[in-house]
Order: structure tokens, then C-alpha cells, then sequence
């Protein structure tokens, strides 16, 4: 193995390293989002809802459609935020490679 072969290795091996750190941070991380006012959901890194919040007044309201609607619309937010979080801090250390993480 040459010199250049050996040195891409070398830089191959820290950049997955810092990529398997930044994955498991990620992992801990949270985003929270809410819809409507009513209802707030928190999504960890391994896209999981962690906790979800309704206020009393959504449940006073008796549209069961509209609640589902509106539980669903701060998941998929907070969802959406955990993977734009996710995609820059990939983003940052794979430079724009285009590797599926």
C-alpha cells in the first residue's frame, strides 16, 4: 500500500468515527413541535415520540378528526425537524458526499 492509499485509509477511518459519534449524539437529541396550540409532540433521534402533550381544551372540543388531525400534523413536524437536524450535522462532516445516513 502506498503512501496516498495509506493516507486516504487513514482519513476513511477518522471520518467514520466521527460520523458513528455524531450518530449516536443524534440519538439523544430531541425535537419538539406543536400544532394548533392543543398539541405538542417530542421525537428523539431514532425518530420516536417520546412524549406527547393535548391540552384539556382539545379534548373539550369532541372532533375526534380534527384531534387526530392536529396530533398528527406535531408529529410529523417534530419529525421533520429531527431530520433536518440529523441531515446538517451529517451534512457538516460528510461535506456533501451524498452518503445515506
Amino acid at each position: 500500500m502506498n503512501f496516498f492509499n495509506k493516507a486516504a485509509m487513514n482519513k476513511a477511518k477518522q471520518l467514520q468515527q466521527k460520523i458513528i459519534a455524531a450518530q449516536a449524539q443524534l440519538e439523544q437529541a430531541e425535537c419538539e413541535a406543536s400544532a394548533g396550540g392543543l398539541v405538542t409532540a417530542k421525537v428523539n433521534g431514532k425518530y420516536r415520540v417520546t412524549a406527547l402533550t393535548i391540552k384539556p381544551e382539545a379534548l373539550q372540543q369532541g372532533d375526534s378528526e380534527l384531534l387526530a388531525d392536529t396530533v398528527m400534523a406535531a408529529v410529523n413536524k417534530a419529525m421533520e425537524e429531527m431530520a433536518a437536524k440529523s441531515e446538517a450535522t451529517m451534512g457538516k462532516l460528510t461535506g456533501g458526499l451524498g452518503l445515506p445516513f
